[in-house]
């Protein structure tokens, strides 16, 4: 069964690999991700997640490690690549994981919003000067809440120019509360999940010529649904770990119809978007 290291990989690549693998191939050969194409191609990168930062999704596309629990060198090859947005959860969390060389080339970069508070400052800041922003939300809640609403508006705010960029976005409640078998969780994760497309749908209606494309990287916790007489949380998780069960792809714009009423690997959703940045 996938770990979210490989199937990330595989969505970031378009290469399976092994579970555990970050950015690279079975015999740990480096793989050029679609972040580090945009990059290539003049595009601003942004990561944002309601995980930790070198959490195995947002690392495997723009980091190259044999294991996702790596964590200081994951947070190093963050830094390295420079995402010019960069949001996660727990600021002491990343900060922690770097030596204090690392430590002083982040704040040298990076304008820092260690609160929610302080995004609208701090972004303010980086539009006006040479900083690259980093914001540290709320993590994933088994609660409704705004969190990874607001850092996905901020970062496309931030993102915005006319040479068109390439953001990532994880909402990591589905898998988390799944494990958990939490149906509140879960459900509250989706409802967050809708907050945040909701503000990107805004974005894309003043512009036109963006693509949005929706998946996950696995399904988690064997999700049925109940037994028509049974209570709405009866017999709603199967398993505490990720199951095979096909996942949806939801895409909007230029080339979207690639997408309709067919079956898809998930590497060749890395391929499509290596085609979009290119051009083709």
């Amino acid at each position: 069964m996938t770990d979210s290291a490989a199937s990330a990989t595989a969505l970031a690549t378009g290469v399976k690999t092994n579970n555990g693998y970050i950015g690279m191939t079975p015999d740990g050969g480096i793989l050029k991700t679609v972040a580090e194409l945009a990059r290539e191609k003049g595009k601003r990168v942004g990561i944002v997640t309601d995980d930790y930062m070198y959490g195995a999704t947002p690392s495997a596309f723009v980091v190259h490690n044999e294991s996702r629990y790596n964590y200081s060198e994951l947070a190093k090859g963050l830094l390295d690549f420079a995402p010019d947005v960069l949001i996660g959860e727990s600021y002491a969390g990343f900060y922690n994981t770097m030596d204090d060389a690392d430590r002083a080339r982040f704040t040298g970069a990076y304008g820092i919003a260690s609160r929610l508070e302080d995004f609208d400052r701090i972004m303010s800041e980086c539009l006006q000067g040479a900083k690259k922003f980093a914001g540290f939300n709320g993590g994933c809640r088994d609660e409704v809440s705004s969190h990874l609403a607001l850092s996905a508006e901020t970062a496309l705010r931030l993102l915005e120019n006319e040479n068109g960029f390439f953001l990532m976005i994880e909402g990591c409640g589905t898998d988390a509360y799944g494990h958990g078998n939490s149906i509140e969780g879960k459900m509250a994760s989706v409802v967050n999940l809708d907050k945040t497309l909701e503000k990107i749908l805004l974005f894309m209606k003043n512009n036109p010529d963006t693509l949005l494309i929706v998946t996950s990287d696995h399904e988690t916790g064997g999700v049925a649904l109940s037994q028509a007489d049974a209570e709405p949380t009866d017999g709603l998780f199967t398993v505490t770990t990720h199951t095979s069960t096909s996942v949806r792809v939801f895409c909007l714009g230029d080339g979207s119809l690639y997408f309709k009423n067919k079956t898809v690997d998930n590497t060749d959703i890395a391929k499509f978007l290596i085609n979009a940045i290119e051009g083709k």
